[in-house]
């Protein structure tokens, strides 16, 4: 579990400024959202409020420090992340079966190969617990109040350009989606939690 974090937090954490909030529910309510600066603080939160039914999710980018909600656009102060969140369909509130998991990796490896064959980096692929996260990582941009409009529209711009209508309908054919909620301010579960 711990390592499970930690190479999340290597991810997620924040690379210049703020914290990574960390949001404790239980399935209709938030109990808690803590602000961590640290894999270690992450770790503690954690073991802190460790509980049977509590669900962990945790910002894919750094927020304000004095945060204390769910984040919006304007809580968000540095882009690092981009998350391309893929699963298959299935019941609500049923998990994956391992042959739903297995398409879901071929949906997520079509993806890395179309990044590849387009000259980017080989992209750090996290499993969800029922699909497979793939994090866009880029160069941290500082969000401001003056860029943050602009950075908004490029998140929009760059999840489009990366899904495109040949790696939907590769999903869909697998019976699975893409999410798309990819906006700066998007939470994803916190694996090994």
């Amino acid at each position: 579990c711990a390592e499970e974090i930690k190479k999340h937090f290597s991810l997620i954490g924040p690379r210049v400024i703020g914290k990574t909030s960390l949001n404790i529910a239980r399935r209709d309510a938030t109990l808690a959202v803590v602000n961590v600066g640290s894999c270690d603080e992450l770790l503690d939160a954690v073991q802190r409020h460790h509980d049977i039914g509590v669900t962990f999710w945790v910002g894919v980018n750094p927020c304000r420090v004095e945060l204390d909600s769910f984040a919006t656009h304007a809580d968000i102060i540095e882009w690092n992340n981009t998350l391309i969140d893929i699963d298959p369909i299935r019941a609500k509130g049923t998990d994956a079966t391992a042959e739903q998991v297995k398409k879901a990796r071929q949906v997520a490896e079509y993806l890395i190969t179309s990044l590849q064959a387009r000259g980017c980096q080989k992209p750090p692929v996290i499993f969800s617990g029922n699909g497979f996260h793939v994090y866009l990582v880029r160069p941290s941009v500082p969000i401001t109040d003056e860029n943050r409009a602009q950075c908004i529209e490029d998140t929009a711009i760059l999840f489009h350009a990366v899904v495109t209508k040949e790696i939907s309908e590769k999903a869909r054919a697998l019976d699975c989606k893409i999410d798309s909620t990819f906006d700066l301010r998007r939470i994803a579960k916190l694996p090994g939690t």
